[in-house]
């Protein structure tokens, strides 16, 4: 294999990668601004894979089609020995690709340190609480009130000694559930994609903010199934939120009450207390199913036949 076309390769894949995700941004947009109120008065289970779609779909469709499609495509059809040389074009795509990407990966890095920091330093100070179906619980020797499901690997619930000295024993095994709620549905591995997949445009942003007003939801669900009492959850949300706002940086899910989520306190309790008419349990929708079933049978049939269309419309950016 040559060097040129080792290079032409790099670029075809950065270019269509950043080509993609930019067009899908645009097709994920404007579903948005059709469907979002439909989308958004869904249950707040059926809601959350369109959520998921809207803000990260762009990128990672984008990400597939290019690992099963472009660079496929062009191993197969491009001469391996061609000395083609990319155009000024394609490199300037590929530029860009790569900008967009080195910022994303310094955020992420950013983000990734600054949780691995506020989880060492908990570790440090937590004393064990107890372990609630086998997730361990600690309490930690501050004033802030803090309770937050943390740690990707070791995951384990830690309450601040305040806001155990504020809870009746009851409100605090229904604060539990709700950090088990966040742990049993993986919520913690979903924030780490919307937050790789999630970000780019305002559009994800927004859909990401409501995926995460309905992942408390969900959790606020299971602890008032789990207790039987709806009201002991809307209570503990009432009594740690007059503790005030956390000063320790929080994840935006699978955190019980983030400074940010103050905004969704009055929506939260008044969904608690509306006799759980609201609190049905609804799966993922038939149609959206069945959708993605009959779209990837479609993808299998025309594999062959997408290749070659893909190959053609790769050679445009190697003009």
């Amino acid at each position: 294999m040559s060097w040129h076309f080792a290079v032409m390769v790099g670029a075809l894949t950065l270019a269509s990668l950043g080509a993609l995700h930019l067009a899908f941004c645009g097709l994920a947009k404007l579903a948005w601004r059709t469907w979002r109120r439909r989308i958004l008065a869904l249950q707040p289970a059926a809601a959350q894979p369109m959520l998921l779609a809207v803000a990260a779909g762009p990128l990672l469709l984008s990400a597939m089609l290019v690992g099963l499609l472009v660079i496929p495509a062009v191993l197969r059809y491009e001469p391996v020995e061609s000395g083609e040389s990319p155009s000024v074009v394609l490199i300037g795509f590929a530029a860009m690709a790569v900008v967009v990407g080195a910022s994303r990966a310094i955020r992420l890095l950013l983000a990734a340190h600054g949780n691995w920091r506020v989880t060492r330093t908990y570790r440090k100070s937590a004393k064990p609480f107890g372990v609630v179906q086998g997730l361990p619980v600690f309490v930690l020797d501050s004033n802030d009130p803090i309770v937050v499901l943390l740690g990707s690997i070791h995951p384990a619930v830690y309450v601040s000694r305040d806001v155990v000295s504020r809870l009746s024993d009851s409100q605090l095994r229904a604060v539990i559930d709700h950090e088990m709620a966040h742990h049993q549905r993986h919520d913690l591995a979903a924030m780490w994609l919307l937050r790789v997949a999630g970000e780019t445009t305002a559009t994800a942003k927004s859909a990401r903010k409501a995926w995460a007003l309905r992942a408390e939801l969900i959790a606020d669900d299971h602890a008032a199934v789990a207790s039987g009492d709806s009201l002991l959850i809307a209570e503990a949300l009432t009594t740690v939120a007059a503790l005030g706002r956390p000063k320790t940086p929080q994840p935006a899910v699978a955190a019980f009450l983030t400074s940010d989520a103050f905004s969704d306190l009055r929506v939260r309790v008044e969904r608690l207390m509306s006799n759980g008419s609201e609190r049905r349990a609804v799966t993922t929708l038939l149609w959206v199913r069945v959708a993605m079933l009959g779209g990837l049978v479609v993808f299998a049939l025309s594999y062959p036949h997408l290749m070659a269309w893909t190959y053609k419309a790769v050679e445009f950016l190697e003009m």
